[in-house]
């Protein structure tokens, strides 16, 4: 199991916990476009071809992801880990 598909776990227990009301699948896109600006199966396949950058927090692209999946940021960026 990839460090990744682990982080993305914790961060979506988290929104979970705040109320977030996406689906599985988006919630874990709008997480990985938050950090990398591309979807959750795009960073894994970059993850497992060791062309994956590094996890930033706070993420860089937090507000790209809450227009494109319509989410508050200020409520999402919580659930990624300080």
């Amino acid at each position: 199991m990839s460090d990744l598909r682990s982080f993305v776990r914790d961060v979506e227990a988290r929104a979970r916990q705040g109320g977030n009301p996406l689906s599985m699948s988006k919630l874990r896109d709008a997480i990985t476009v938050a950090l990398f600006d591309r979807t959750y199966a795009a960073s894994i396949a970059a993850e497992s071809a060791g062309t994956l950058e590094p996890i930033v927090l706070p993420p860089p692209h937090l507000a790209r992801a809450a227009e494109r999946y319509r989410i508050d940021a200020s409520a999402f960026g919580f659930a990624f880990p300080a």
